[in-house]
């Protein structure tokens, strides 16, 4: 799985997704809406059936967000599944592309976070993409 951070995104026809501004690793406060983008390759067994992927925003240890309310900030569930070809052959795989839309005035301060996103609650079908939220500076 490979998550990444675009300004926009949207579905796009053949399975395929449309995105602007995809792979920043900053943004400045405040916070303009922005998207996950995600893909996850889907065994040819797995293809059929849904699967869920869970994205939680994370501190720069790696721990939930929780912001002044002591709740986590952002925790979203995704669901995915994949169409099976006709012509599926056994050493292929199936990518699937979900985007998840993060409205204006995420509540976080300067500093380091980190999405974490987990598919079906397995340990080893997991990816995270870091990013900085810098302090806004005052025009000259």
């Amino acid at each position: 799985m490979t998550i990444l951070l675009a300004d926009a995104a949207q579905d796009a026809p053949n399975g395929k997704v449309s995105a602007l501004g995809a792979g920043w690793t900053r943004i400045t406060e405040p916070i303009r809406g922005f998207v996950i983008l995600g893909f996850a390759e889907l065994e040819r067994r797995e293809v059929d059936q849904p699967h869920k992927i869970v994205i939680t925003l994370c501190d720069a240890v790696g721990e939930p967000f929780t912001g002044d309310l002591g709740e986590e900030v952002i925790r979203v569930e995704v669901g995915v599944d994949g169409e099976h070809p006709d012509d599926l052959t056994e050493h292929e795989s199936v990518r699937v592309q979900f985007a998840v839309q993060i409205p204006p005035g995420m509540p976080t301060p300067p500093g380091g976070y980190e999405f974490q996103a987990v598919s079906d609650d397995d340990p080893y079908s997991r990816a995270s993409y870091r990013f900085r939220v810098m302090e806004s500076q005052p025009d000259h």
